[in-house]
């Protein structure tokens, strides 16, 4: 069963969230079958944590980027305006956007010095990290659905069916790009070639099937420089090649002998220069009961491929064709991976729902932080800590490697949970109109 076709492009990427700090292990066994017994149970023993501060700022806005950067966090307010708070004590530092002719829009992204976000009257602006307007300009308009990324000495504005260019020093456009109605499935994702003049834009199309696709333009002058269809959005990016994950489409399920290819495509001339592929066999008996996955996870030197049953993990930077893998990891159910990696942790879902679980690539353990039968509560991954945030107002802190559960959180606030932000100490824990400041439990 192949979900990628039935998924959004920004779900499905394949570029790994990879913490520098934890290293793949050298040594490789090969595992027996784990059970997913690992569970982390609540346990009544477990600490109960307290708010170091909470503020009453109204419901979420927030999309973009959620993290904390070594500054304040950026919340977007009801009112449309941005506010910037100490993360340690809960301390309004600044409030952007009371005098604007028009709202700020929900979307913001963060880059080096500066805060870029869009107003609903069509204004791009960047913003000091103590709420100074470094520079505005008008773009093409304001849609619902646009949002901004910044990348280099770029700022994009991304809608379905256009994207505009600004030097991100001085607001200044530098191209308008329309896209055929087609490709406006989803939320585009774009990144820049290692020159940074070449802009790599990733999206659905709609057709049979939807499919995700790559196209290049020149940022300098918009021009559209290739496309690659049925290839996932860049694994890996080298000064003249990027690596592509190519969607087998349509595949055969009643298949023994599966493969997945990643294209190594030339960023200059969008050919495939290359391309490297892991097949495996399943025994002819158990091919209606092995799902066909087309899923890859690549982190450091090591590439991840969900083959039904187990995972393979090869050497990526020592391909050869043919090769065997290093090992195979076995699969309890009928998972398929996130795209995320941390901690010698690969980020798993079941196929069949319910919630997001975790495969530690060194004993072959599937680690469950709670009981998942409790609701339709939310898990949120904060450097090692898993936080299980509970419809009852109950916040619960796991370690992410053994399930043992560090701490729990009593709010009393209603009202639906709010994207988390965190820094390697603190969390923001964001529930109806206000917002709590916790310390992380070590």
């Amino acid at each position: 069963m192949n979900r990628k076709a039935k998924c959004g492009l920004s779900a499905c990427l394949l570029t790994a969230c990879v913490l520098a700090q934890f290293m793949l292990p050298g040594r490789l066994p090969v595992y027996a079958a784990q059970t997913a017994s690992n569970v982390g149970a609540v346990s009544s023993s477990a600490p109960e944590l307290h708010p170091e501060w909470t503020q009453n700022i109204g419901e979420y806005q927030n999309k973009g980027d959620q993290s904390i950067r070594g500054g304040p966090a950026l919340l977007t307010i009801k009112e449309g305006q941005l506010l910037a708070i100490d993360t340690p004590t809960g301390k309004r530092m600044w409030k952007f956007g009371a005098y604007l002719e028009s709202a700020l829009a929900t979307w913001s992204d963060l880059e080096g010095d500066y805060i870029f976000t869009v107003t609903k009257g069509g204004q791009l602006m960047a913003v000091s990290w103590s709420g100074k307007t470094i520079w505005t300009t008008q773009t093409g308009g304001y849609e619902e659905y646009e949002h901004v990324q910044a990348a280099g000495s770029y700022v994009f504005i991304l809608k379905s069916h256009l994207t505009e260019i600004y030097k991100a020093d001085s607001g200044k456009r530098l191209v308008k790009i329309f896209h055929p109605v087609e490709e406006g499935i989803g939320d585009p994702s774009v990144t820049l070639s290692a020159s940074g003049t070449t802009m790599i834009r990733g999206f659905e199309a709609d057709g049979a099937y939807i499919s995700a696709n790559l196209e290049a333009y020149d940022i300098r002058t918009g021009k559209h420089i290739w496309e690659q269809s049925g290839h996932q959005f860049s694994m890996l990016n080298t000064n003249s090649n990027l690596y592509s994950l190519a969607e087998n489409m349509p595949l055969d399920l009643d298949a023994s002998e599966r493969h997945v290819t990643i294209d190594k495509i030339d960023i200059q001339s969008g050919k495939v220069a290359g391309s490297l592929i892991y097949n495996w066999t399943v025994p002819q008996s158990e091919v209606q009961t092995t799902p066909y996955e087309t899923d890859a996870v690549l982190a450091y030197d090591r590439i991840y491929i969900n083959q039904g049953k187990v995972i393979g993990v090869y050497n990526f930077s020592a391909y050869s064709k043919g090769q065997a893998p290093l090992r195979t990891i076995p699969l309890t159910a009928d998972y398929y991976m996130t795209g995320s990696y941390a901690a010698g942790m690969l980020f798993l879902k079941d196929a069949r729902g319910g919630d997001l679980k975790a495969l530690n690539i060194e004993t072959g353990e599937v680690m469950s932080w709670g009981n998942e039968s409790q609701g339709s509560d939310k898990l949120v991954a904060a450097n090692r800590i898993v936080i299980r945030e509970k419809d009852n107002g109950t916040v619960e802190f796991y370690d992410l490697i053994t399930g043992q559960l560090k701490a729990t959180l009593s709010l009393k606030s209603d009202g639906s949970y709010g994207p988390v932000m965190y820094d390697s100490n603190s969390a923001l824990i964001w529930k109806g109109n206000r917002i709590y400041g916790v310390q992380l439990p070590k």
